[in-house]
């Protein structure tokens, strides 16, 4: 077997091996049940500095516009769906708890696929342009699930609580 010398052949190494790739993909799902969403923050942080100094900054803050979003969206549904409704039972209950456990771990594993492909040495960067009117949608999505946490106080009891146990890196 052949071994590699420099950290980056190992992507090009699992490119080749589909089974090292399945074994990747599983990892990554099974890291971001396991994670909150402060470690894909810094996550997020490690991939605008990398990218930022390979391509510049802008380019950086682009590419993680869309992994923005998704852990807005992880944060809104830990904070304003936080108990399950009363009335729910059997079925129904278990739908509920698939899709509010869907809701935390989906976008999680994007942003994590996302910065494995993005560190790879084939996609060093997003290759795909991206447009003024899909930045700004992406940007007032970004904004509006902003706003509904800062209004959650108003909305809900505990959204501190919530989230200081998504927020802190450690805290699992």
């Amino acid at each position: 077997m052949h071994t590699h010398t420099r950290p980056r052949s190992v992507f090009r190494w699992k490119a080749d091996v589909p089974a090292l790739h399945a074994g990747a993909l599983v990892v990554a799902a099974i890291v971001a049940a396991l994670c909150n969403a402060g470690v894909f923050l810094l996550l997020l942080a490690a991939r605008v500095a990398y990218v930022g100094a390979r391509g510049g900054t802008k380019r950086g803050m682009r590419s993680v516009l869309p992994d923005l979003l998704l852990l807005v969206f992880v944060l809104d549904v830990a904070v304003l769906v936080p108990h399950r409704p009363a009335a729910l039972d059997g079925m129904s209950l278990a739908l509920w708890t698939f899709l509010i456990g869907a809701a935390d771990v989906l976008p999680k594993y994007l942003v994590m696929h996302r910065t494995i492909r993005s560190f790879s040495p084939e996609n060093t960067h997003d290759t795909k342009a991206h447009t003024s009117s899909k930045d700004t949608v992406m940007l007032f999505l970004l904004f509006t699930g902003l706003l509904l946490l800062f209004l959650s106080p108003a909305l809900t009891t505990g959204w501190l609580s919530v989230l200081r146990r998504q927020l802190i890196p450690w805290r699992f």
